[in-house]
Parts: structure tokens; sequence; C-alpha cells
């Protein structure tokens, strides 16, 4: 049940991060407007020769503005978005921890003591057998693999040996 709550939380991040994505995105599509918009205007004004700076000023500033207002709205919906998530998010937490203190609570109280002894008792004695299984086999590997490295050497030696006597055979 906490790795759903972990898993939500992480979905909220993602979330999250979407949106910041999204901000991101937008505040470059609008930056890429307002390029093509100055590249029309600096076409428009080579085609006229009027001087239109006064004019070009003042529509720079208007998409400016505009630019502006545009990220202050995104922002805000972000912030708000954030903050509803994480109420939610830690509502749900506290909602599920307490959900599971009662149910470890009903639980512990279910549980007969004796019952519990003899239990960990027949566990540890299964699990007392399993060590000394694991034991024994480590044991038995760990001597194979003693002979293997003996094995492996002895070939390795006899391998060089051979090559030696080939190579002065050679010579």
């Amino acid at each position: 049940e906490i790795n759903a709550m972990t898993n939500a939380f992480a979905a909220e991040k993602n979330r999250s991060l979407d949106l910041g994505s999204r901000l991101a995105s937008m505040e470059k599509e609008l930056r890429f407007k307002i390029d093509v918009l100055g590249s029309e205007l600096a076409s428009e004004r080579g085609k006229t020769n009027i001087d239109i700076s006064s004019l070009d000023t003042r529509i720079k500033n208007e998409y400016a503005d505009r630019l502006k207002e545009e990220l202050k709205i995104l922002r805000k919906i972000y912030e708000e978005h954030m903050s509803v998530t994480e109420e939610t998010l830690e509502m749900t937490y506290k909602k599920k921890i307490s959900e599971l203190e009662v149910s470890l609570a009903v639980q512990m109280n279910a549980v007969k003591p004796t019952e519990d002894v003899t239990q960990l008792k027949v566990e540890l004695e299964k699990y007392k057998k399993k060590i000394e299984e694991l034991d024994l086999n480590n044991r038995d590997l760990s001597m194979q693999w003693s002979k293997l490295s003996v094995e492996l050497r002895d070939k390795e030696a006899a391998y060089h040996a051979k090559m030696s006597a080939k190579e002065i055979e050679m010579a």
C-alpha cells in the first residue's frame, strides 16, 4: 500500500514535470512567434522603405507584454495545480498511514502470545536447519572451487611447458 502511495506520488511528480515542460514549450513557441513577426516586420520595412521604427517598437512592446501576461497565467495555473496536487497527496498519505496504524493495532491485539512463541520456535528451528544446509553447501562449493583452481593452474603450467618445448623445437 505504501508502494501504491509512492507510485501515486511519482505520478504526480511526472505530471508536475509535464506541466513544467509544457510551460517551457509555450514560452519557446511564443518567443518563436515573436521572432517570426519580427522577421516579417523587417521584410515589410525593406519593401516599403518607410521609417516605421516607432510602429516596430510598439508592436514589439505589445508582443512582449502579451508574452509576459501569458507567462503569468501559465505560472499561476502551474502553481495552483501543484498546490492542489500536494494537498491531495498529503491527505491521501496521512489517511493511508492512519489506516495502516489501525490495521497494525488490530492485528497486534488479535495475536495470542503463546501461539506467537510456538510459531517463532518452529520457524527458528526451520531456519537453523536451512543455515546448516547452506553452510554445508558452501563448504562443498569452496572445496570444488579449490580443486578447480588447482586443476586450472596445473593445466596452465602444462600448457606453458608444452609451448616452451615447441618453441625450443622450432628454434
